[in-house]
């Protein structure tokens, strides 16, 4: 098969590589004005002669490398898939693994809770509520409700911000704080009181500036029972809790 490649060059079949080529330049320079030369047959003497052969690629391996081409084509895609993924697990796992009650009940002010809080999470939870959390918040407002010690202050802001709070039992100092955030606190509107079974001129709901946002529970046995430190107990609502039926359903069994 060689020595046809030698005769189509012209040469023989000892010839060195620097003949080889001196031999198909010129050819080359002859097909310009000469169509009886095959180019690409003196082409291919060339290259098998000087091992310039390009390999025969099967199938399966064309098959091969057109998947890896695609596969490093898509690379940045993966990469910023990737991405995205990990930047919504970050902010989705926390929700998914934090337990989220379905009433939290958190008492704010000087108090120190004790293990009486679980019986009121009990009393609660037995009337239908699934899960109830009691919860305590120091603030203290020794002095006024300006006061305020600073770090229970952010505390307050940021559960009240993340929708962390449903009901609060507070001492009168800790509720004037509240106050100070017109909306921190829900009115005890009269539909609510309605669905409370109190009247307007209940001697029990606390009145601030002729609204009423509060109810006094010093005398609940099961609040009282729950914390030590403080007889104050003024009962109010987070303004933006999601769980209203939760809250009236508790409300209507503390004071019962």
């Amino acid at each position: 098969m060689e020595k046809k490649y030698y005769d189509l060059l012209g040469i023989s079949e000892d010839a060195t590589n620097e003949s080889i080529k001196n031999a198909y330049e010129k050819l080359l320079m002859r097909a310009k004005h000469d169509d009886s030369i095959d180019v690409p047959v003196i082409n291919d003497a060339y290259d098998h002669l000087t091992g310039n052969v390009k390999p025969v690629i099967t199938e399966q391996e064309k098959s091969k490398r057109e998947k890896v081409a695609k596969r490093s084509n898509a690379m940045p895609f993966y990469i910023i898939g990737g991405i995205i993924l990990a930047v919504v697990l970050i902010l989705v796992l926390p929700s998914i693994f934090t337990r989220t009650p379905d009433l939290a009940v958190t008492f704010v002010g000087g108090y120190s809770i004790n293990d009486e809080a679980l019986i009121l999470e009990t009393e609660i939870e037995d009337s239908g509520i699934k899960d109830v959390e009691v919860s305590r918040l120091f603030v203290d407002s020794s002095v006024s409700s300006g006061e305020a010690d600073y770090g229970g202050r952010l505390a307050l802001a940021g559960m009240l911000q993340g929708g962390e709070a449903d009901l609060f039992i507070t001492t009168k100092e800790a509720f004037n704080y509240l106050l100070i955030d017109e909306d921190a606190l829900m009115v005890l509107s009269q539909s609510i009181l309605a669905d409370l079974g109190i009247q307007l001129n209940d001697e029990r709901l606390v009145y601030v500036n002729g609204i009423p946002y509060g109810i006094d529970v010093s005398d609940v046995s099961l609040i009282t029972n729950a914390v030590s430190g403080n007889d104050e107990a003024i009962m109010c609502i987070a303004n933006n809790s999601d769980h209203l039926d939760e809250i009236i359903e508790t409300i209507i069994l503390l004071l019962d």
